[in-house]
């Protein structure tokens, strides 16, 4: 079953895809937040046959909800409405912190770190859902 996991954001949304074993997680280019993001989605989804969707939910450290948690669960709420695949939100606290560590120890320049920071972003996501619940 290949699963889609997105790192929502503001400017621009980090993509992972699982292999079809759902046994790794890849990061793709990020998609830019715009009006057209629940199509560019939709697109991936038939694309790439997914058959799962995970949304990083941005919970405070208290796991209580913030702002962004909310504009992430209405984001949700949109693409659940236009997407009929399963959607689900996952506890997503720490996985920028943590994608910002791995391409500062790896020397990845700062200009290239905000390039793709949100697709390691949802890809540390996503290895966390599936070895959860794999």
């Amino acid at each position: 079953m290949r699963i889609l996991a997105l790192d929502y954001g503001r400017k621009r949304i980090g993509v992972a895809i699982s292999d079809p074993l759902g046994i790794t997680a890849q990061p793709q280019p990020y998609l830019p937040a715009s009006k057209k993001i629940i199509e560019e989605v939709q697109t991936l989804v038939q694309a790439k046959q997914i058959e799962k969707i995970i949304v990083g939910l941005p919970l405070t450290m208290k796991g209580t909800d913030s702002e962004m948690t909310i504009e992430v669960r209405a984001f949700t709420k949109n693409l659940q409405e236009k997407i009929l695949i399963p959607i689900e939100l996952y506890d997503e606290r720490c996985t920028s912190d943590s994608a910002n560590r791995l391409l500062i120890e790896a020397n990845v320049s700062r200009q290239k770190r905000k390039e793709v920071v949100d697709s390691i972003a949802a890809a540390i996501l996503l290895q966390s859902y599936m070895m959860e619940h794999g």
